[in-house]
């Protein structure tokens, strides 16, 4: 198989919700039709619960972040198996997508740092 024209896909969006983590991730659960969130703290200081899930070939991680002020938690999403493309750049950004997708459907406010320019 050719592998030179084999892409894989991330995205990273803020979430503007002031709620718990758990409760989050049953919002997201319903709204975006994943198999659930398996929460549980990281394994490094300082250990902060997140929640983790596969599907369709994409690993997914919410989480709280403090890197956008008024955007408490994150959800990032990357495809599996995709060393290669991680290393050669080969990785579409799905960001804007996903941000409005949740948005729409979740009806949680949201945004990305491509948004922010």
């Amino acid at each position: 198989m050719d592998t030179s024209e084999i892409f894989g896909a991330r995205a990273i969006v803020y979430l503007n919700y002031q709620g718990e983590l758990t409760e989050l991730a049953n919002i997201l659960v319903k709204g975006l039709m994943l198999p659930g969130f398996d929460i549980q703290p990281s394994e490094d200081p300082p250990y902060e619960v997140y929640g983790s899930c596969e599907v369709l070939g994409f690993e997914v991680w919410l989480q709280k972040s403090n890197k956008i002020e008024g955007y408490p938690y994150s959800i990032e999403i990357e495809t599996e198996h995709s060393l290669d493309e991680i290393f050669y750049g080969k990785l579409y950004d799905l960001s804007p997508w996903l941000a409005r997708y949740i948005s729409d459907i979740c009806e949680i406010e949201t945004i990305t740092k491509q948004s922010r320019k």
